[in-house]
């Protein structure tokens, strides 16, 4: 299991994922970059979108190009919280 096997392949944007994975198409103008597995652990820790404003926040995660296309994004992903530790 890659880090960007989490969400759905048919993403608009493309996801680049710190272990080299990625998804969605290779030529969109925006793009997640996650850069550490710390990103994804805040994303899927926090409630709502605080987890992701934490992973940005840390500098985890960045968005490159659009933002408003990236937060579009949300519907696209899968309703998963883990709690913390």
């Amino acid at each position: 299991m890659t880090a960007c096997s989490v969400a759905r392949a048919d993403i608009p944007i493309a996801i680049e994922c710190y272990d080299g994975s990625h998804l969605g198409p290779p030529d969109t103008p925006t793009r997640i970059v996650v850069r550490s597995p710390k990103a994804v652990r805040y994303v899927l820790t926090g409630p709502g979108e605080l987890g992701s404003a934490r992973a940005s926040v840390a500098g985890e995660i960045a968005v490159e190009g659009a933002i408003f296309e990236a937060l579009a994004l949300r519907t696209h992903l899968p309703d998963v919280k883990v709690p913390p530790r």
